[in-house]
Parts: structure tokens; C-alpha cells; sequence
């Protein structure tokens, strides 16, 4: 009896093994089937790295079999996306959205490269399937609110930004978006007070465009001009982080994308990321100039110098008449006090490069440091022929002339400054106390107008310049 009734249980787990192999036979088999109708043609990758193209044929192979099709074609999804084969990661994404239909990054990668298509009810619908996956993922729902908001569905992407702020109190992208929202219904007072938090938050990096127009709608002029002066020195806008997105990265093998994604790791104050990324793309390509360059300033940048010194030095040799190789080399020779070796740097970058405006103009500096000032002005000048285009130039050798008591040689370089870039601070500033100087009433009043109009004026200048005018004239400006 008891070996009867062990007989039946057995022959019924035996059973189930059976059925539960079979199962999973049909489902592997379900999932080599998906996998093989998503893999995209390959594309031509003739003169991409070996390593690249081996990777790619293994990750087709793979995607081929039964028992590692899922993890291959998420594979070759990796390395298409990551080297800007766009359209075939989408294909990818495709099989792997139905292999692993839980897995949020896959309708979140797609969506990001559907919206840079333009294509944005498909985006939308890939985003709202990540954030239903990963309701917390804070970048699919900011992402999904700015779809919202391009589609013209202002209420709906609020909604998403409210939620993002229940996540992560003052998101800062989150309050972008909502003072998006408040501009484009003209709500100004409400988008105000949302923006200048925001702006002094992010040290003018997110907001400062929309605050000068807000500023101005609410009448307060002084505030957009500030403002206006502010977005010009900070920069340009920066994404939110996100990092399902960049971590594609380990798999680029483009040391363009790897140069353009360390400066934004960089401008955002991530070293050690931007850092791990241009050295992946020396790595890949080592005789790439940009990229040793550019790997050579983030070690300036970390006052690791004598990487940087290295790394300007290989410049000089990948590229002689790369003449900021030259220029950053000299500089930093200087700041380590290595005087011999800066000079040097820049005789032999000047035989190399003699057309380099920058270069003349560091000559014209170190002439005017040693006291070679008539020396100094003609290196101004070559400088100033071979890029006349560049105000800084003209207000440096404006300011040698005044210092010679070459006035009216000094006001010539001021103009020529003007004509480089008509409302240069500098310039504006130097005219007018030019012209307050020497009793030229009409033309102080027309100087300290235009620099009244600059932003980039400093407001002590502007008050020192006023005081004098008030001293000079007897009278308030």
C-alpha cells in the first residue's frame, strides 16, 4: 500500500517535471521566436572599433538561440542605442518590451528616442507604460510631463510634476515644469513666485529664461535685466539626469558622444563621472584630438596637473598646429611656475601656429608683464588682425595704450571692441569714463546710456561712473 501510494506520487511529480519542461520549452521557444523577428538589419559599422562589431555578431548569435535570446537582444539594444543606431535599438526594445513585459526601461529608452524622432503619440505611450512599471522612477515621470506639455496637455503634465514634487520635495525640474505650465496660461504672478526660487536654487541653470519675460509682464525692470545678465553667464540648459539612459554609456564606443556626455557630466558638477568617460574615449580612440584635449582640461580642472601636462604635451605631438594644445600647455606651465618651460611652449607653438590670434594675444600678455609694452602692443595688434571679431582682445590693448598715454589710440581699440561686439561691458564702461574724463558731456551721456542698457555692466561700475559724472558735471545722470 505505502509503496503504491509513493509509486503515484511519484509518477505525478514526474509528471509535472514533464508538463513544467514543456512549458518552459514553449516559452523559450516564444521568446527565440520575438527575439529573432526584432533583430534589425545590421547596419553598416565598417569603420567602428572591431570590438564593437564583435560584440554586435555575438549579441545576433545569442539572440538566435533558445536559452539566451532575451539576453542578447537586450544586448544588442545596449549597443545600438548607445552608439546612436537609433532606429534598430527601437526594434530591439519592441521584442524585449514583449520577452520582458515588466521591465520600465525598456518603454522608457524607447520613448526618449521616439520623442527625438518627433514622433510623440508613440512616445507617449511608451512613457506611460514605464511610469505605470516604475511609478517612482523620478526621470520617466518628468519626461512624461513634458511630453504632456509639448502635446498641449498642460493640466495632465502637472499633474505629473505634482507627482514627481510627492516623490522628491523641490525637484528642481519638476517646479520648471510646473512654471512652464503657469507662463503658458500667463499666470505671471504664479510662475513668479515658482521661478525665483528656482533660479537662485540652480544658480541661473534652470528658469532664467522664462524669469526675464515674467519679470518684464509683472513690470519689474530692474529684476529681468538682472535676470537677463545672469542667464547669459550661466549657460545653457541642462537635462535632468537620467540614469537608465546614461548608463548606456559603458557600451559607447563614439568618443564624439563620450566627449559631449563628459561636459554635461562636467557642467554638472559630476568630475569623477565626466573623468570615467573621456578616458573611455581616449581609450577607444587614442589619437583622437578632441578627446585628449579635452581629458587634458578636466585634469586642469581636478589640479591633477601633471595628467594635464601629459595630456597638452600629446596634444603638441598628435597635432602640432593645434594651437590650444600649445596655449594650454604654456598656461599651466606657468601656473607651476615653470617659467622656462612656458616660454618655451609658447616660441615654439607661435613658430608652429603663427596664424593663432589666441597665441599672440598670450604673447602681448607676458611682453606687457615684463614691462615690453611697445613690444606688447604689437603683438595686440597681430592678434587683433588675424580674429577681429573678439572684443577682448581690443579692450586688453586699449587698456596697455591708456596705461602708455596713447589716449587717442586707446579710444581707437575701444571702438574697434565695439565693432567685435557693439554692447561689450568693458568697452561701454571705458568710453564713457573716457569721455567724463575729458569734459565731453554729450558723449558721457551717451556712453553711460548704452552701459545703463547692458545688463553685464557691473553695478559698481555703473555707480562709480554715475558719481563721477555727478562730480564731473555738477549734475545727476
Amino acid at each position: 500500500m505505502k509503496k503504491t501510494r509513493l509509486r503515484i506520487i511519484g509518477a505525478i511529480v514526474t509528471a509535472m517535471a514533464v508538463v513544467s519542461a514543456v512549458v518552459w520549452w514553449r516559452h523559450a521557444e516564444q521568446v527565440r521566436l520575438v527575439a529573432a523577428a526584432a533583430l534589425p538589419q545590421r547596419p553598416e559599422l565598417g569603420a567602428w572599433p572591431e570590438e564593437l562589431r564583435e560584440r554586435i555578431a555575438r549579441a545576433e548569435e545569442r539572440a538566435r538561440t533558445l536559452f539566451g535570446a532575451g539576453v542578447g537582444l537586450g544586448e544588442l539594444a545596449r549597443l545600438y542605442h548607445a552608439n546612436g543606431f537609433l532606429r534598430e535599438a527601437v526594434c530591439c526594445y519592441e521584442g524585449l518590451g514583449w520577452i520582458q513585459p515588466t521591465e520600465a526601461r525598456w518603454p522608457h529608452r524607447q520613448a526618449t528616442i521616439l520623442a527625438g524622432f518627433g514622433e510623440m503619440d508613440a512616445a507617449l505611450l511608451k512613457e506611460r507604460r514605464a511610469v505605470e512599471l516604475a511609478p517612482d522612477y523620478v526621470p520617466a515621470r518628468l519626461r512624461l510631463g513634458d511630453l504632456l506639455f509639448k502635446n498641449n496637455q498642460p493640466t495632465d503634465a502637472a499633474a505629473e510634476y505634482q507627482a514627481v514634487l510627492r516623490i522628491q520635495v523641490d525637484e528642481p525640474y519638476a517646479q520648471l515644469g510646473l512654471a512652464r505650465v503657469d507662463f503658458e496660461a500667463e499666470r505671471w504672478e504664479q510662475a513668479r513666485r515658482r521661478l525665483e526660487p528656482l533660479v537662485a536654487q540652480t544658480n541661473s541653470l534652470l528658469g532664467y529664461d522664462l524669469i526675464v519675460t515674467v519679470h518684464e509682464r509683472l513690470g519689474l525692470m530692474e529684476r529681468a535685466a538682472q535676470g537677463r545678465s545672469s542667464g547669459r553667464a550661466s549657460g545653457a540648459y541642462r537635462d535632468v539626469i537620467d540614469p537608465w539612459v546614461d548608463e548606456l554609456l559603458g557600451d559607447c564606443y563614439d568618443p564624439y558622444r563620450l566627449g559631449v556626455a563628459s561636459g554635461a557630466a562636467a557642467r554638472s558638477g559630476d568630475l569623477d563621472t565626466a573623468l570615467r568617460l573621456l578616458e573611455r574615449a581616449v581609450i577607444i580612440a587614442p589619437s583622437d584630438l578632441s578627446a585628449v584635449f579635452q581629458l587634458g582640461v578636466l585634469h586642469r580642472e581636478r589640479r591633477e596637473f601633471s595628467s594635464a601636462r601629459s595630456r597638452f604635451t600629446e596634444c603638441t605631438r598628435l597635432d602640432p598646429g593645434f594651437a590650444d594644445g600649445w596655449a594650454n600647455l604654456s598656461a599651466l606651465l606657468e601656473q607651476l611656475n615653470d617659467r622656462a618651460g612656458a616660454e618655451q611652449a609658447l616660441v615654439e607653438g607661435l613658430r608652429r601656429c603663427p596664424e593663432s590670434p589666441g597665441l599672440h594675444r598670450m604673447q602681448a600678455r607676458k611682453l606687457a608683464q615684463s614691462g615690453r609694452r611697445v613690444e606688447a602692443v604689437e603683438a595686440y595688434r597681430r592678434s587683433t588682425r588675424l580674429r577681429s571679431n573678439e572684443a577682448e582682445p581690443f579692450v586688453e590693448l586699449a587698456g596697455l595704450l591708456f596705461e602708455m598715454d596713447r589716449v587717442q589710440e586707446g579710444v581707437e581699440a575701444m571702438m574697434g571692441a565695439l565693432s567685435a561686439e557693439p554692447q561689450n561691458p568693458s568697452a561701454l564702461g571705458l568710453l564713457a569714463f573716457y569721455a567724463i574724463s575729458n569734459g565731453d558731456k554729450a558723449g558721457a551721456r551717451d556712453w553711460l546710456r548704452r552701459a545703463r542698457l547692458q545688463p553685464r555692466v557691473p553695478r559698481e561700475q555703473m555707480e562709480r561712473l554715475l558719481t563721477a559724472y555727478k562730480e564731473k558735471f555738477g549734475e545727476t545722470f
